[in-house]
């Protein structure tokens, strides 16, 4: 695996089609899945090489998500500069990380998502991804 990958309900989706909103009660949840592979963790993981030794990757990352929330966040538009695409509008809500695991060649992070409905995220201000 070399080229990042996300999968929303089994179907392929650009990393920017999607936003984070953390919560836990998604609307109508979806699973999703992100696989990273090896060669992309630094850059996109832990750019200022802060993960201590000690730590796994998926230990590292799980602490970042449930510290900082907008990390998650930070990952995806990491990922969608790595897979630049046409996309005009957010079409998902990442609203979970249940899983972080490391396999050999690549980093999975599986979670729940919602579709993205504007009305039920107000006052959120809507704009152009362009």
């Amino acid at each position: 695996m070399q080229i990042p990958s996300f999968t929303i309900g089994g179907t392929p989706i650009p990393f920017a089609a999607a936003w984070v909103q953390l919560k836990s009660h998604p609307h109508e949840p979806t699973g999703y899945e992100v696989c990273v592979p090896r060669s992309l963790w630094p850059a996109v993981f832990d750019p200022g090489a802060e993960r201590p030794e000690a730590l796994s990757w998926p230990e590292f990352l799980r602490s970042e998500a449930e510290e900082y929330g907008f990390f998650v966040d930070i990952w995806l538009s990491v990922l969608s500069k790595h897979c630049p695409s046409e996309v005009r509008h957010w079409e998902w809500v990442i609203a979970t990380v249940d899983q972080i695991s490391e396999h050999e060649d690549h980093i999975r992070i599986a979670g729940r998502a919602e579709r993205f409905e504007p009305w039920r995220f107000a006052p959120l201000v809507l704009r152009s991804l362009e």
